[in-house]
This record gives C-alpha cells, sequence and structure tokens, in this order.
C-alpha cells in the first residue's frame, strides 16, 4: 500500500503545537476549513462540519498525550471526490514532534 507524507516546520516547541492542535475536539481553534465540531460517546467521536455546512463523523482509535498523536477513522464523509482534495482522510494521523515538527500520514 502506498503511503504519503507532509510535514512543515513550525517555529513553536512541540509542547505549544500540542496544546493548540492536540485536542480531538480542537479543529476549529485551527482550522479555518472546520468551524464546528461537537464530541459524542464520551469524546471518542465528534461530528464536524466544513464551511459548507457538510457533516463528517470520526471516531477516535488511539491517543497518546507521551507521544503527541492520535489516529481517527472516518465514519461520515463527504463524497470520496471531494475527499481526494480534503485533509481528512481515512487513517489521518497528526504528530507534534520534538523537532518542531506536524507530520501527517496518510
Amino acid at each position: 500500500m502506498a503511503k504519503a507524507y507532509a510535514s512543515i516546520d513550525i517555529a513553536r516547541s512541540a509542547a505549544e503545537v500540542w496544546q493548540l492542535i492536540g485536542g480531538f475536539n480542537a479543529l476549529p481553534d485551527w482550522l479555518p476549513y472546520i468551524p464546528s465540531s461537537q464530541l459524542e460517546e464520551g469524546g471518542r467521536v465528534r461530528r464536524i462540519r466544513n464551511l459548507d455546512g457538510e457533516e463528517i463523523v470520526e471516531r477516535l482509535m488511539a491517543f497518546d498525550e507521551v507521544s503527541r498523536s492520535y489516529s481517527y477513522h472516518i465514519l461520515k464523509a463527504i463524497s470520496a471526490d471531494e475527499l481526494s482534495g480534503n485533509l481528512a482522510r481515512p487513517g489521518y494521523r497528526w504528530w507534534s514532534h520534538r523537532t518542531r515538527r506536524v507530520v501527517r500520514a496518510i
């Protein structure tokens, strides 16, 4: 299976980056494309809406505060054609490394 990786350097500590992006419900805090997020099932499921009002539902699969990572599965999303240009893809993960790098693996 092919894998793709993307990364950016951020001029902040890993702790500062994780403070902003590390919450499963934090997308509206830093991603303008997602203005709304609501948690369900004790914080394990989030319902997010994009700027067009389309709903995306995701289930948290793993969360690790020490390694500053989490992963999730998409339960409901916009069409596959629209997903191809979107950040939200199955198996999507965020990492905030000690090297001040944020990486996403698709």
